[in-house]
């Protein structure tokens, strides 16, 4: 464990507000710094940093911590690693405590074993294809040639319960070893089975030609359609690209995302070589940062049906936040790349992605989708929507859109500059600290419900006051059911009682799981009487507690599931105590 001295030093050299500047331009507004969220695409400000606190929260997005945390997050490191990264920056060295020495040495070693799972599994699949076998038949009818097969490294997984399970364990891993790099799962009756069977397999490989994980592609129409690797010691779909191996730094100008496995194979198959895939999820802002390290251009090129559309729309921003050049290549009818690839071949391709459209065109004319251009009140309507969107550009840039909304519309250059206009004068409330109990519609994602409302603001008042934290510990406690919230209250009431203070950036520190939460008790709650407040919010959810109870009572009797006696001594017991509270 880090010394708690040690952490004490570290944040006193380390100053968030000199951190988190370097990634985005903080503006001192209200006593606190404000600036564009650099987790999240944003034209105004809701990211705001305390230095007397020490901690970020962003109004928007809803992430939040302390230095460490802000560190993990754009990083992408471990907790380890970010200690390390601020102590280089503070002068500092990381404590030899012999723990972190043997713990960095086991998940070396962790690492270095699945890895060589992965790439037997890899070989495996692909000596079971290449043998002959009903997955080098659907490949092949999918038109692979033998060459592109093998420059994937594609495979096939045998339909048999624990044919890769046997032969791993005959290479001498362990069930367990293997559970961990997601190639084998343990089933109901508790015998240890192989993940992916009957399908082909795609091997997903990162920069340095190491197997990290596997996509599975049925041959028929069993669903899921895929069954790809969970998130591993080794693996995170949201921190790789598929086929991003291929593509050589400095070989391209450019980099085409599409969506699938398959898409990628085609448009390699046909000599589109500089083509990669997002990994089932929506691209993320560390899918983004991959990109950038070999380009500066982007296209984007996912299915022309409306759920690819969609998609597209919530990558853009994320892809031009980053600072590349976006555009979008649009496909026809409904097709994806690769029956696209198939019917009109590279030539075909390459003459669609010269006909890409701009960020600011795609996002234009996927709005005017929703609207029947034909309707003058649809028209009156797309434009209101479409000045939103361009009002937020730069000057040279308006220019160029609202001619062309004027186009789309009818209405003049002049009337959509001024409607634009008013978009930039009407102020967005993103400074105001909503008062979560009130305003449950404002709440963060994590607080959606009474309860996580409830703990989010015990957390606060635990904050604010050493004898409401002691009151929470010992009263309410069990009513906390974020793990985090809960863990956070009991650090506090130590701090409390070693030191006679509450330091919450040094206690989020020792919290391993998100601490976003926190934060979000710290920035969005406020209360004048934090003993009173917490006081009577644990009074109000032992009062629902009781509630609920006589409801579940209720549907008891009813269900004959207790009897009438019985049901006169429950509901009498728990009226008494609902009393006793009122």
């Amino acid at each position: 464990m880090i010394p708690d001295s040690w952490m004490q030093e570290l944040f006193s050299k380390v100053d968030i507000a000199s951190v988190v500047g370097e990634y985005t331009t903080l503006v001192p507004k209200g006593g606190k710094l404000w600036a564009c969220c650099p987790f999240h695409h944003e034209k105004t400000p809701s990211f705001n940093v305390d230095t007397t606190s020490q901690l970020f929260y962003c109004f928007g997005c809803h992430k939040g911590g302390n230095v460490l945390t802000f560190v993990k997050e754009k990083e992408n490191l471990s907790g380890i690693e970010a200690l390390k990264f601020l102590a280089d920056r503070a002068g500092m060295t990381l404590p030899d405590t012999g723990y972190n020495k043997r713990d960095a040495e086991s998940l070396r070693e962790q690492r270095a074993r699945l890895l060589n799972a992965n790439r037997e599994a890899a070989r495996f699949f692909y000596t079971t294809l290449t043998a002959g076998c009903a997955g080098l038949d659907y490949l092949r009818g999918r038109g692979l040639s033998d060459s592109i097969i093998k420059r994937f490294g594609l495979g096939y997984a045998p339909d048999r319960w624990s044919a890769l399970t046997d032969y791993l364990k005959g290479q001498g891993y362990t069930e367990d070893e293997l559970i961990k790099a997601g190639l084998s799962r343990r089933a109901g009756n508790g015998s240890v089975v192989d993940t992916f069977r009957n399908r082909v397999m795609f091997p997903i490989i990162n920069e340095k030609g190491e197997v990290l994980a596997f996509g599975g592609r049925t041959m028929g129409n069993d669903k899921p359609k895929y069954v790809n690797t969970g998130d591993t010691p080794i693996y995170s779909k949201r921190n790789n690209v598929y086929a991003l191996n291929m593509i050589k730094k400095g070989t391209h100008s450019d980099i085409i995302i599409t969506e699938g496995y398959m898409d990628v194979i085609a448009l390699h198959s046909v000599g589109v070589d500089n083509a990669v895939a997002t990994l089932g999820t929506a691209l993320t802002e560390n899918q983004a940062r991959l990109l950038k390290r070999r380009t500066n251009v982007i296209y984007v090129s996912y299915d022309g049906d409306s759920a690819g559309q969609n998609a597209t729309m919530r990558g853009l921003d994320i892809l031009a936040n980053e600072g590349l050049d976006v555009r979008v290549i649009v496909l026809p009818d409904g097709m994806d790349p690769d029956d696209f690839a198939k019917k009109y071949g590279k030539e075909g391709y390459l003459g669609l992605k010269d006909k890409s459209l701009p960020l600011t065109e795609f996002k234009l004319r996927h709005i005017a989708e929703g609207y029947d251009l034909e309707n003058a009140d649809q028209r009156q309507k797309f434009a209101v929507s479409a000045c939103a969107v361009v009002a937020k550009l730069q000057p040279v840039e308006q220019e160029r859109y609202y001619d062309l909304v004027s186009r789309m519309t009818g209405f003049s250059y002049e009337t959509l500059k001024e409607q634009g206009r008013m978009v930039q004068a009407v102020p967005e409330a993103r400074y105001n600290r909503p008062n979560i109990r009130n305003n449950s519609e404002k709440a963060p994602t994590f607080a959606k419900t009474d309860t996580d409302r409830a703990a989010l603001l015990l957390a606060c008042c635990a904050a604010g006051s050493e004898k409401a934290c002691a009151y929470i510990a010992e009263n309410g406690l069990d009513l906390v059911v974020r793990p985090e919230i809960k863990e956070f209250i009991v650090k506090a009431n130590e701090s409390y009682r070693e030191s006679g203070k509450c330091d919450v950036s040094l206690i989020l520190s020792g919290i391993e799981s998100d601490t976003s939460s926190v934060a979000a008790a710290i920035f969005e709650v406020s209360v004048e009487d934090p003993y009173k407040a917490a006081a009577e919010c644990i009074n109000r959810m032992r009062a629902t507690q009781l509630e609920d109870e006589l409801r579940e009572l209720s549907a008891a009797l009813d269900a004959h599931q207790i009897t009438v006696d019985e049901y006169k001594l429950r509901y009498g017991e728990i009226t008494s105590r609902l009393n006793g509270m009122r």
